[in-house]
């Protein structure tokens, strides 16, 4: 039986004409506003708001990181976040949030650079005051965070000094969501372990 997350994104897909992984990850923007739309119509739950923003993540992994993602499903550990990428020397956190970070997010990932984690939220424009002073986003960065990922309209209003921030690697330490995948994909390096070759994140490119 589809559950209430599943209907809501099937709407969104049909209305918006996608069908591939490919598709939906060109229309990111597409899809928030349709959401939008929706919520509108029959007002979304924040958990399931959630549960939506981690099937979009999947949905960028799947395209840009097809080999090297894993689910974190386990209960004694999915404070850690929601998805990890395989690397070397340590492995990536991902963690998903919704509209609005408040304390959560700081609480997630390893709290070590040396196992560094990636934020991604589709947070509203109201939202950006979570993210427009540099102690704050210091605080991410002692807790071992590479990059922020928002959307667009809430990356513009914040102040150039939160956008020229930078984080452990030299990297912007905020980004846009259209990026993530892509950022994702130019981290990919391919490593031998024996007789085998796989692909790992190199965190140190994030």
């Amino acid at each position: 039986m589809a559950t209430k997350t599943d209907q809501i994104l099937s709407k969104v897909y049909e209305r918006l004409d996608l069908h591939s992984d490919y598709d939906k990850a060109a229309k990111l923007y597409e899809i928030i506003n349709e959401l939008s739309n929706i919520d509108s119509e029959e007002k979304i739950g924040g958990k399931i708001t959630g549960t939506i923003t981690e099937r979009i993540v999947e949905i960028l992994l799947r395209v840009y990181a097809k080999d090297t993602y894993f689910r974190i499903t386990d209960k004694a550990n999915e404070w850690v976040g929601d998805f990890g990428l395989l690397g070397l020397p340590f492995n990536t956190i991902i963690s998903v949030k919704s509209y609005s970070t408040k304390e959560r997010a700081l609480t997630s990932g390893s709290g070590s650079a040396l196992c560094p984690t990636i934020l991604y939220g589709h947070f509203l424009e109201e939202n950006f005051v979570d993210f427009d002073k540099v102690e704050r986003l210091l605080s991410y960065k002692i807790r071992g965070f590479t990059s922020i990922y928002m959307p667009s309209y809430t990356f513009d209003k914040l102040p150039n000094e939160a956008k020229n921030f930078r984080n452990i690697n030299n990297n912007y330490f905020i980004r846009k969501i259209e990026n993530f995948g892509p950022d994702i994909s130019k981290t990919i390096v391919t490593k031998i372990f024996g007789t085998q070759k796989r692909d790992v994140v190199d965190p140190r490119k994030l």
